[in-house]
């Protein structure tokens, strides 16, 4: 349990994990006069959003394959592309996770170490606001 002794105390709940917490907050002044009340406080988590800038696909179990990391992120409404400089579509998906990421292939071969484009949109579970994302991945062989 927290306990602060300022005269106007701020704590700082954890962002990443939706929680519920009963709170309690006593004071007392100079002539030892005391009150308390008691309240629940629901602390939503908050929206993120992360891609890495670079992968290799080389088949050693580590950075093999590029994808999106986050959380409040909505699967209904989600988008990912990737483009080669010549603008060619060379991979897409409709749905969100490590295991539906970008392995670094283009029909069938293994593309080549060269950097590409990327795109993301999605919805933010959370607000409900539609973003949009791009950026440059290197792939590296």
């Amino acid at each position: 349990m927290a306990a602060d002794t300022n005269q106007n105390p701020i704590f700082d709940f954890d962002g990443t994990i939706e929680q519920q917490y009963n709170v309690k907050l006593y004071v007392e002044n100079q002539n030892g006069c005391s009150d308390s009340t008691f309240g629940t406080l629901y602390v939503k988590a908050e929206y993120v959003f992360y891609m890495p800038n670079s992968f290799t696909p080389n088949g050693d179990g580590l950075n093999d394959v590029f994808f999106p990391v986050g959380d409040k992120i909505s699967v209904d409404s989600y988008s990912f592309k990737i483009f080669n400089r010549w603008g060619e579509l060379v991979f897409q998906t409709d749905l969100f996770g490590e295991d539906d990421g970008w392995d670094g292939t283009f029909i069938n071969k293994e593309a080549p170490s060269d950097s590409y484009i990327w795109r993301v949109d999605l919805i933010d579970s959370s607000s409900g606001e539609e973003k949009s994302f791009q950026g440059y991945v290197l792939l590296a062989r």
